[in-house]
């Protein structure tokens, strides 16, 4: 978790970017910029009904891990929005402490 990911920047100490994925979200981006991480990568979805208009439940369409064949993911504008306040947040609060 967090703690793997502190000690991993520690290791890299600037050579490389430690970048936070899978489960990256506007209410754990301070706790990940706070162990030292200031690269994340979100895919910031949600679900959608799909436009199809007839359903076979007898019929399984997709893949088996999928949730529901009659949604869809779909990039969610207000979850990136969020997350883009959070950076920008990020910025200023390392220019006024620089």
């Amino acid at each position: 978790g967090v703690e793997m990911l502190k000690e991993l920047v520690q290791q890299a100490n600037g050579r490389i970017a430690i970048m936070a994925g899978s489960g990256v979200n506007a209410g754990n981006m301070e706790q990940l910029q706070q162990a030292g991480v200031c690269q994340f990568h979100s895919s910031a979805m949600k679900f959608v009904s799909t436009e199809m208009q007839y359903q076979n439940p007898k019929i399984k369409m997709g893949k088996e891990s999928q949730q529901s064949e009659f949604e869809k993911p779909i990039v969610d504008v207000e979850k990136v929005k969020a997350m883009k306040k959070m950076l920008i947040d990020f910025h200023h609060a390392d220019m006024t402490t620089s």
